[in-house]
Formats: structure tokens, C-alpha cells, sequence
């Protein structure tokens, strides 16, 4: 496949993952529609144990390093679709998955996990696509 995440890749998104939110002390603009419900992600610190998420984590990570997911992925016989946020647009194989026919849609005004940053973007991807 000739193109593989880079590990400045796995390493920022690891990153991410164990870097708990500053909470702005004033209200800031909001990053979707007012229209939309309370933000899904507002309750994500209190409400999931990283004991039982860490495995999982690992996992994806320890295939993306070791066992060739992202070839797993573009090899499906399915119509694909990879929705990541505006703040990860850098990453290295993005063109690669486009190359290969992959739907690669950037969520707009989103970190690492869009589905909470901006959900309305993203059913309105998933709709779309």
C-alpha cells in the first residue's frame, strides 16, 4: 500500500486521548449551531472509566503500528467513509486514503473527536455520504 500513519501521527492522537480539557472559565462561542442540543461530550469525563476504554485504545493503536489497519480499512468491499476533525487535518495519510477511493470528509470546528465537537456536521456527513 506503500503508505502507513506515521508514529508522529499515533503519537499526537495518543496524546490527545490522555490530555484532559482545560474548561474555559467564561462561555465562549459556540463551535456548532445554537440550534443544536447540549454539546454530547459535556458529560464524557464523568461518565467513561478510561479503565474500560484503555483497551480498546491500545488495541487500534497496536494495529495501526503492527497490523496493517488502515490496509484492513481500504481493503473493504464496501463503500468507505473517514470523517476526521479540522484539527487533525495534517494527518500523513489522508491523500492515501483518498487515493485508494476512500470518502475522507473533515469535520469543521472539531478536535479528535467530532462526534462530540460537532455532531451536527457529522450526521449531516454520515447522511451525505
Amino acid at each position: 500500500m506503500g503508505s502507513r500513519p506515521r508514529r508522529s501521527d499515533v503519537v499526537h492522537v495518543r496524546a490527545q486521548m490522555t490530555q484532559r480539557p482545560s474548561w474555559p472559565t467564561s462561555r465562549p462561542e459556540p463551535l456548532w449551531p445554537t440550534s443544536t442540543p447540549a454539546p454530547y461530550g459535556s458529560r464524557v469525563l464523568t461518565t467513561v472509566d478510561p479503565n474500560v476504554v484503555r483497551p480498546v485504545f491500545e488495541s487500534m493503536v497496536e494495529l495501526s503500528d503492527n497490523g496493517d489497519l488502515l490496509a484492513r480499512f481500504i481493503g473493504l468491499p464496501m463503500p468507505r467513509i473517514f470523517m476526521h476533525g479540522q484539527q487533525n487535518a495534517h494527518l500523513s495519510y489522508l491523500p492515501e486514503l483518498q487515493r485508494r477511493g476512500v470518502s475522507v470528509v473533515e469535520i469543521e470546528h472539531s478536535g479528535h473527536w467530532p462526534m462530540y465537537s460537532n455532531p451536527p456536521a457529522m450526521r449531516t456527513s454520515l447522511h451525505t455520504f
